[in-house]
């Protein structure tokens, strides 16, 4: 398989991970969403706040454009603006890096934020950010379990494999 190959299968598997995430909590009561736990986010709202923030940041930095501005957590963050956050970025990130070459993908590109200052190939970047929503998923499903929903989706990149 080639690298062009798997980072477009990993960023189609964020992309369906993510809905399959929506899908389950398009239906739950939104204070359930908000109700507050001990985590590392304090809510599974907040929590998906921050998911779309940062996987904005990494497809801007990923396709070379600037870097968003960064709002503060929101108490209450607008759920159906962080979903289509969530969406709209990691299709952006697919239809790109579907349609860049390996010499693309093993380029460096040059991360400065306020926060660190970074230089790898562009297909490192794409694994740390479909990574980083793999990560916080689970802190979601993990979340929802202690909120009371225990029904939370298979996200597996397996699964996601084995039925696609």
């Amino acid at each position: 398989m080639s690298l062009r190959k798997l980072m477009t299968s990993y960023t189609a598997y964020n992309e369906w991970a993510h809905h399959q995430c929506a899908a389950w909590l398009a239906a739950k009561p939104q204070a359930l969403l908000r109700q507050e736990v001990a985590s590392s986010f304090p809510s599974i709202s907040l929590t998906l706040h921050h998911m779309a923030q940062v996987q904005q940041f990494w497809v801007a930095t990923i396709i070379e454009t600037p870097l968003p501005a960064f709002a503060p957590l929101a108490e209450v963050p607008d759920l159906p603006a962080v979903w289509d956050s969530l969406h709209r970025n990691a299709a952006a990130l697919t239809r790109y890096i579907s349609g860049v070459s390996e010499a693309e993908l093993m380029k460096p590109v040059l991360v400065e934020s306020p926060w660190f200052r970074s230089e790898q190939a562009r297909y490192e970047f794409v694994q740390h950010v479909v990574n980083h929503g793999t990560y916080h998923r689970g802190q979601v499903a993990t979340i929802g379990r202690q909120v009371g929903l225990t029904d939370a989706p298979m996200t597996d990149y397996n699964f996601f494999n084995i039925n696609k």
